[in-house]
């Protein structure tokens, strides 16, 4: 995924794991780095589950 610069790693892996979902909806594990938290991480969780 290539993004403007103005767009930040959280935001870029929001709309990555959305695409994601959608086209591989079964899925259920995603693994990220440590500097992803908050909102993005919460809503990801309970989209994808969480372990």
């Amino acid at each position: 995924m290539v993004t403007a610069a103005s767009v930040t790693d959280r935001e870029a892996g929001w709309m990555l794991l959305e695409l994601l979902r959608m086209r591989h909806w079964r899925i259920s594990l995603v693994w990220a780095d440590g500097g992803y938290t908050g909102r993005p991480v919460d809503l990801a969780a309970m989209s994808c589950g969480s372990r």
